[in-house]
């Protein structure tokens, strides 16, 4: 079985080094589809935590987020892209060091328990084309503060829900 030292000297290494500039993404992205999010979820986090801190955003080069890919990952601040569409349930579950989520316009769904018990949460930010809010989508979760637009889902998720927000 591999181990997450396994993977950590997998990324560190000199040819996975030599991918790691803009026009070579899609084959990083390519071996993470094969070598880590299919195999167990401790492997995409460390991934994402990886290319995290070498400022790049991981979801920026990839179509779709799985439910549970990022359970209990150690992650500060994640930015959602517009072309994921719909943010699944049980993505970003127990996520106790997440602090900032920025969803960019084109995402239209977050689905119940996406952020289920994000416990330092302190502000996620809501695009105008987000049509669907489950009631439950950051249940468990610290109060935060939404930044949306007036009349908005997230506007009205955070009214009907007893959230803060901020008009943007």
């Amino acid at each position: 079985m591999i181990s997450k030292k396994d993977i950590v000297e997998f990324l560190q290494s000199p040819d996975i080094q030599a991918l790691l500039s803009e026009e070579n993404l899609d084959k990083v992205y390519s071996l993470y589809e094969e070598r880590v999010s299919n195999k167990l979820q401790e492997y995409s986090c460390t991934l994402t935590q990886y290319l995290l801190s070498i400022g790049i955003q991981p979801l920026d080069y990839v179509t779709h987020i799985r439910e549970g890919m990022f359970i209990d990952c150690s992650i500060e601040e994640i930015h959602i892209p517009g072309n994921m569409g719909d943010i699944p349930g049980y993505v970003f579950v127990e996520c106790d060091k997440l602090k900032k989520v920025i969803i960019e316009p084109g995402v239209t769904h977050i689905i119940n328990d996406a952020f289920d018990g994000c416990d330092n949460l302190t502000e996620v930010v809501i695009p105008k084309t987000v049509r669907v809010i489950g009631d439950l989508a950051f249940i468990d979760c610290s109060p935060f503060i939404i930044k949306c637009f007036e009349n908005s889902e997230g506007h009205k998720f955070a009214l009907r829900n007893g959230y803060d927000f901020e008009l943007m």
